[in-house]
């Protein structure tokens, strides 16, 4: 690891807390992830995103991380570079401009949030409801931008409809699984070829949300 990005780990690991771990402050709010460009596994990764110097954090809402890139020429992009982030406090300040926040590094939790947890706390329960219809839409985009749809992964993909039809804690994300699912043979009949399907109907489910328009979106700090 490069001594810039030692010297700069306490910084990042400052601001980390507040959002990540089971002691943040304001979590699931903004996910902080670091990448090891020196490690060969992430070679391609690192190459996929431009990383020329270290260290190098970007930002985007979590869709725009999976099989997206970044290049420094690029005019228009859902992945920014974050550009002045020498310290815990220019990180947390430009990440306050960037969601029109007022978070502080001496921030602490409310008293509440110190006692042991109570799972019949409304709010913890809509926050647990809020990260689950995240994930529902993050995994179903990933299944869109990536043509999983196929043949052989009709059947399954069915029984996983209905399980979140008939199981998912969101109401919107069980209304819009049932509403693919009711549509499902028409988008997808047994004998479909996958990719001119796919294709065929790109208008059509691409921009499908399955937990709705309204579900929100928290975003990721990338550093590399």
């Amino acid at each position: 690891r490069c001594p810039a990005c030692r010297n700069y780990k306490p910084h990042y690991e400052k601001v980390a807390r507040l959002f990540n771990g089971a002691d943040a402050v304001h979590p699931g709010i903004i996910l902080l992830t670091r990448v090891d460009c020196a490690l060969k596994i992430n070679t391609k990764l690192c190459d996929k995103f431009s990383v020329g110097h270290y260290p190098m954090l970007f930002w985007g809402a979590p869709p725009k991380f999976v099989g997206g890139s970044w290049e420094p020429k690029q005019e228009k992009s859902d992945i920014h570079v974050i550009d002045d982030a020498r310290t815990a406090d220019r990180l947390l300040n430009w990440i306050n401009k960037q969601t029109s926040s007022s978070f502080g590094l001496d921030d602490q939790k409310f008293q509440n949030e110190q006692l042991s947890s109570n799972v019949s706390d409304p709010e913890q329960i809509a926050r647990a409801i809020y990260d689950v219809e995240e994930a529902t839409s993050i995994a179903f985009d990933i299944i869109l931008e990536h043509k999983m749809i196929k043949p052989e992964t009709r059947a399954p993909l069915i029984k996983f409809l209905q399980l979140l039809t008939a199981h998912h804690p969101s109401r919107r994300c069980r209304k819009g699984a049932g509403e693919l699912l009711v549509s499902f043979d028409d988008l997808y009949p047994t004998d479909f070829s996958s990719s001119q399907k796919q294709d065929d109907d790109k208008s059509q489910v691409t921009n499908f949300q399955i937990c709705g328009k309204e579900v929100p979106r928290g975003y990721w700090v990338g550093a590399q």
